[in-house]
């Protein structure tokens, strides 16, 4: 057979001959292959949160509590300050105050910000007729100071903010303001209505009065660091991740996926899905440097992620459960042997070669060193690596057959297969713990739900064992991003 590549050379002699050592040519080295990377897409997930307290509070300084046309300054002593309009064939101008009635209130529905402004009003409206004709409304002659009077009709202004996020992660805004109730404004003069059709025109010119409102809470919003924020977290995510033992965990970040805006309280929150090819690997293996350029966002792909944890199992260690087995005498019929050295070597093709050497008494006394060859495979229903096929080659049996062919029949082979059973249930509760732990560190929470060995490999002078982990991450501390 091909795949056993060792001769076994066995010297008979009687009992008490001097035996000579008969050695092997030396194995043929194999190249260990990397752990495989993802051939889907994988997803990791940050958390934003932005804090609009400050945007929300900057709405309040943003309204006047005073407001009118031209500084007319709640006199009445002054024919400065009107607005002319014209409605159809009607002729007006007006001056009017606004004054603010207690503070804002405001809530938050996923992307949307609303709130509501009281205010109290007052009008001085005239309308051409052959000449002005005209009065005020909205005061009264009982609640003033000097020439100063109070305005006494209601006025609710209403507004939203809807909040966008566009190609270049900047923090987008569209505000509106409109006057939603107004109770009318009725100008008699001589028993006759000057007003006409006022009220709907008064609504319009308060919202022209707003406009300035508008625009300094779309600037405020523009103002919001939000890009340089994505910008920091995707440099972040981009540094590989301690995950111990000399390992660490490369996002290799790929593009970006923004999930719909939603709130609660004064907060927006949103998440940002990082599209990756993690891989596993040592520390100073991992590609490292500045960061890609920042993507625009993408459509939604993926979900979670599944890597490859490579552990390392040094053939030396092999060696150290194998050497328990010196010393050992293996018997069958009149027969036995004493096991006088075991080593493992690698043997060419995925395979390990076990160098044993001997020495027996009995009907056949001999002494020599044969080998036994075999394949790891991993059982994954006790997640461990073994080597069931470990057997002596057909060249061995040929010889063993013409010489010690009890050797054949004895336990020997499932001795050394029992030794060479390495459980990993324990390293894998070991691994998982630790990369936990230690990506906490960087701010990042792994969540590995599953973690199996799936596959080994032999190195030169170590098997590599492959776990696949899937699972998914976060940030521990979401993104916070305060408004200005």
């Amino acid at each position: 057979m091909l795949k056993f590549l060792y001769l076994v050379m066995i010297v008979v002699c009687q009992t008490g001959c001097a035996c000579p050592q008969v050695h092997a040519g030396p194995p043929t080295p194999v190249t260990a292959t990397l752990p495989p990377e993802n051939a889907s897409p994988s997803r990791v997930e940050v958390p934003v949160q932005v804090d609009v307290s400050h945007l929300v509070g900057s709405y309040v300084s943003s309204v006047p509590a005073r407001i009118s046309y031209d500084n007319w300054n709640g006199h009445n002593n002054t024919d400065q300050g009107f607005v002319e309009f014209v409605d159809g064939k009607d002729h007006y101008k007006v001056r009017l105050e606004l004054i603010l009635q207690g503070q804002p209130t405001y809530t938050l529905n996923g992307n949307v910000i609303s709130y509501s402004f009281r205010f109290k009003y007052r009008l001085h409206g005239q309308r051409l007729f052959v000449f002005w004709l005209g009065g005020t409304c909205g005061e009264s002659s009982s609640q003033h100071q000097g020439d100063v009077y109070a305005p006494q009709l209601n006025l609710v202004v209403e507004g939203t903010t809807a909040l966008s996020i566009d190609e270049r992660w900047h923090l987008n805004s569209s505000t509106s303001i409109h006057v939603s109730s107004i109770d009318p404004c009725v100008i008699t003069l001589a028993g006759i209505n000057v007003s006409g059709n006022l009220a709907p025109k008064l609504q319009g010119q308060i919202d022209g009065l707003l406009h300035s409102v508008v625009s300094s809470i779309d600037a405020k919003v523009g103002a919001i660091p939000f890009a340089q924020a994505i910008a920091q977290g995707w440099a972040t995510l981009n540094n590989p991740i301690s995950i111990g033992d000399g390992l660490s965990l490369a996002i290799r970040a790929k593009g970006l996926v923004l999930s719909p805006i939603t709130s609660s309280g004064t907060t927006l929150m949103t998440t940002v899905g990082v599209i990756a090819e993690p891989i596993v690997g040592a520390t100073q293996a991992l590609p490292s440097g500045p960061a890609p350029a920042l993507p625009s966002p993408s459509a939604s792909t993926g979900g979670g992620f599944n890597i490859t944890l490579p552990f390392h199992l040094p053939i030396a260690t092999i060696n150290e459960r194998l050497h328990a087995l010196e010393g050992r005498e293996v018997s069958f019929a009149k027969s036995k042997v004493r096991i006088k050295s075991l080593s493992l070597e690698t043997a060419g093709s995925g395979q390990l070669a076990v160098r044993m050497t001997f020495e027996g008494d009995g009907e056949h006394a001999h002494c020599g060193e044969i080998y036994l060859v075999g394949k790891p495979f991993v059982d994954a229903e006790k997640q461990s690596v073994t080597f069931p096929t470990l057997d002596f080659s057909g060249s061995t049996d040929s010889v063993i057959v013409d010489t010690i062919a009890w050797l054949k029949h004895s336990d020997i082979v499932d001795q050394l297969r029992t030794a060479l059973v390495f459980s990993w249930s324990e390293a894998l509760v070991r691994a998982r713990a630790t990369a936990t732990d230690e990506a906490r560190k960087t701010n990042v929470a792994l969540d590995l739900r599953d973690v199996r060995v799936t596959s080994v490999e032999v190195g030169p002078a170590e098997l590599l064992v492959n776990a696949s982990v899937s699972g998914g991450a976060t940030l521990v501390s979401p993104l916070l991003i305060t408004s200005p």
